[in-house]
């Protein structure tokens, strides 16, 4: 929502091309309260409004949305969705492991029964550990994670002159998840500001 109804600047002046932008997104702005209100209003010798019209909106900060908006009658009632649990965490990266190839260690895809069973015990492993690991993690910051590792196996095929061999040989481990652990932060805190 802040992109198109951002928190009008307090700032009276500046140049041509800004006050140009700075008028588009007030046109814009006030478009969208009359929008509302005109789906909001009732009409004349009834108590309900016209339409049945429910306006869904999304934010990564609500600081940065025009407080016009949120005021009574129009985007009045929030619901904050917070960082993911461990377990939602753990949840999220068996999903996006499915798209990753792991290495024969972590793979569930193995040949033998009794390697299938070391090989699921170990990507259990793997699960459960990047999920304590990636505290304050959203799902985004994960899936980024998920491609770093991948990146990091490929960049390890390239060192190793294994270029040929790249499908075979660029299988993500542990060791590619921790680096990649390393070099990924999360881009939310426990409040939900940008880190």
């Amino acid at each position: 929502m802040e992109c198109i109804a951002a928190r009008r600047s307090e700032s009276g002046g500046g140049d041509d091309a800004s006050s140009s932008a700075e008028l588009a997104v007030d046109r814009l702005l006030s478009l969208l309260l009359v929008e509302i209100d005109g789906a909001s209003t009732p009409q004349p010798g009834t108590q309900s409004s016209p339409f049945d019209v429910v306006v869904v909106a999304t934010t990564h900060d609500l600081l940065l949305v025009e407080p016009a908006l949120l005021r009574s009658g129009r985007l009045d009632q929030h619901v904050e969705l917070g960082l993911l649990s461990i377990q939602g965490r753990e949840d999220a990266l068996k999903k996006l492991l499915q798209r990753t190839p792991l290495s024969c260690d972590l793979s569930e895809t193995p040949t033998d029964g009794s390697v299938a069973k070391r090989n699921g015990e170990g990507r259990s492993k793997l699960l459960a550990s990047l999920a304590h690991q990636s505290n304050n993690f959203s799902g985004a910051d994960l899936e980024r994670l998920c491609q770093e590792a991948a990146l990091v196996a490929v960049r390890r095929c390239f060192q190793n002159g294994a270029v040929l061999e790249m499908r075979a040989q660029a299988c993500v481990s542990e060791e590619d998840f921790q680096k990649a652990l390393a070099s990924c932060a999360p881009h939310l805190s426990l409040r939900g500001e940008n880190v």
